[in-house]
């Protein structure tokens, strides 16, 4: 938590002693087709100190749990910023552990093992975490509950960060590749992991797993009950 304060820090605070209003070019809004905007955290040192939040005093939704995401770039929503913050995080698993799910395989292709990145939401399926501020609450609460609702949460959630869904401002939401929260899967039957598909599958699943987080909180439950801080890795590097 503490590297994604210092990305989205890097991503939406005004750029310190700089001519530039932000260190993203693409901010508030690309005006060419021009490629991502690659930063590191050592940027941080570079952006005014925020007032009020450790994430930064500009954010408004975190997407903090997906299925997949793309990065930003003008071939999906162009008014989108393009900035991304790229790291090495010890608790991403391998790549070949990673599944982009409804996203691309950017990440993996890219980049090397154990890289996380933040960027701006695009693309994203499922809300399985997201974290708001209260102004974007209110909003979010007017446009999908009051003003229009006509379609699945997190399809609807994606158009109103991307300004297609009523309001035409582009929101400052931001996601990680891969999500620091994700789907859990008990042992039992993979029939049981959803209600909302008519599953016919006879497939068993021995092991329970949380896909993309190596020290799953419900994987080692019964071990942070103890005060126990040999957890266990679901997903180990391999040689």
């Amino acid at each position: 938590m503490h590297d994604l304060a210092r990305a989205t820090r890097i991503l939406t605070q005004p750029a310190a002693r700089s001519q530039a209003q932000f260190l993203d070019p693409t901010l508030p809004r690309p005006t060419d087709n021009s490629a991502a905007v690659e930063f590191n955290l050592e940027m941080l040192h570079s952006t005014v100190p925020p007032k009020w939040s450790p994430y930064g005093d500009n954010w408004e939704l975190m997407w903090l749990g997906h299925c997949g995401a793309r990065f930003p770039s003008a071939d999906f929503h162009e008014y989108t910023p393009r900035g991304r913050v790229v790291f090495n995080d010890a608790t991403v698993p391998q790549a070949l552990h990673l599944d982009p799910g409804y996203g691309s395989k950017e990440l993996t292709e890219k980049y090397p093992n154990h890289t996380r990145a933040i960027h701006h939401v695009t693309e994203p399926v499922c809300s399985t975490a997201y974290a708001v501020t209260q102004a974007a609450a209110r909003r979010i609460l007017y446009e999908l509950g009051i003003r229009e609702f006509s379609g699945p949460f997190d399809m609807a959630l994606r158009l109103w960060c991307n300004g297609h869904h009523g309001d035409e401002r582009v929101k400052s939401c931001l996601i990680p590749q891969p999500p620091y929260i994700n789907l859990h899967r008990p042992v039992g039957r993979e029939c049981d992991f959803t209600e909302i598909s008519n599953c016919k599958s006879e497939e068993y699943n021995d092991v329970a797993i949380t896909r993309h987080v190596r020290h799953s909180v419900r994987v080692n439950l019964p071990k942070f009950v103890e005060g126990s801080t040999d957890y266990i890795d679901s997903w180990p590097d391999q040689v």
